[in-house]
């Protein structure tokens, strides 16, 4: 009884938390309801400032809402910069279409949903892996393992972070299992990689060079893992972001473009409720988030 007096009088001045409450299923003690609370309404001013610095955008409540901005970035981000220097080079022709959306060619999986693991690296890489396996025409489109990618590449740190310039070097050597044979757990685990389950095999990867204009022209021919920053990710809900701030390190698909509204076409990993059914447009001409600055794809 005391626990409710408390949310009810806690939250009589913003009924908003008290929706936030039941429609997210939030079990907080007294302590925490406090400091919730507080982190709650500072997150509502964050989207009043997102909202002006990015008209064309919406940003909302959901299942976040309660996170402080690191909190949000140690749980639902997960890039750790590996070196590329080795990797061959993708060098740009300058020649682009229109409009790309790979989603409209059927090569592209779900969403899926990293849950509180910093496994966003092995996400994109295995999304790009799936829609490149694909286009190959040697495989049929099929949801791959990230689970394997986070247990097994010791060259990155499973939940606590990677980048997928590592799994594209393992899975080529290895393999990757499909999802249904290593499933996910959101856990780092230990590696229980079977060679003979091996679904999909990779040869190499390559790195996107040019900046947003070598993204164009690649894009053309296939999706790609991109690793940036997310500020303001946090809360988005829908529309084309115009700004970025600097936010966590974090890593997704990048599976087209659209020339009216001149945005990307971003896939995300976390859940299909968060932002325009789990994916994010966001404003070509200007890097925003640094999108173009980590880029690339396996090689099959």
């Amino acid at each position: 009884m005391w626990h409710l007096l408390l949310i009810v009088g806690l939250v009589s001045c913003d009924p908003r938390f008290l929706d936030f409450i039941k429609t997210f299923e939030k079990n907080y003690d007294n302590e925490e309801l406090v400091y919730r609370l507080g982190v709650f309404k500072d997150n509502l001013e964050k989207m009043r400032v997102l909202r002006t610095e990015n008209p064309l955008a919406t940003f909302d409540v959901n299942e976040f809402s309660d996170l402080t901005e690191k909190e949000f970035n140690d749980r639902m981000t997960g890039w750790v910069p590996s070196p590329m220097d080795n990797v061959e080079e993708f060098i740009p022709n300058g020649t682009f279409a229109d409009d790309i959306d790979w989603r409209s060619k059927n090569a592209i999986t779900p969403i899926k949903n990293q849950g509180s693991c910093g496994s966003c690296w092995a996400f994109a890489a295995t999304e790009a892996i799936e829609s490149d396996a694909f286009l190959s025409g040697k495989y049929s489109l099929m949801k791959l393992s990230p689970q394997q990618i986070v247990s097994c590449d010791k060259k990155s740190s499973g939940c606590n972070g990677g980048d997928p310039s590592t799994a594209y070097t393992y899975v080529a050597a290895n393999g990757i299992e499909t999802d249904a044979d290593y499933p996910y757990t959101a856990k780092t685990g230990t590696c229980k990689f079977v060679a003979s389950k091996v679904s999909v095999k990779i040869t190499g990867q390559k790195k996107v060079s040019g900046g947003e204009s070598g993204m164009l022209t690649a894009l053309a021919t296939h999706p790609m893992s991109v690793c940036h920053n997310t500020g303001g990710w946090q809360s988005y809900s829908g529309g084309i972001m115009t700004s970025c701030g600097s936010g966590g390190g974090h890593c997704t698909q990048a599976v087209g473009y659209a020339s009216s509204g001149d945005y990307w076409i971003i896939k995300n990993s976390w859940g299909s409720n968060w932002g325009n059914s789990g994916y994010l447009y966001l404003k070509k001409g200007k890097n925003l988030c640094g999108i173009s600055n980590h880029a690339g794809w396996p090689t099959l």
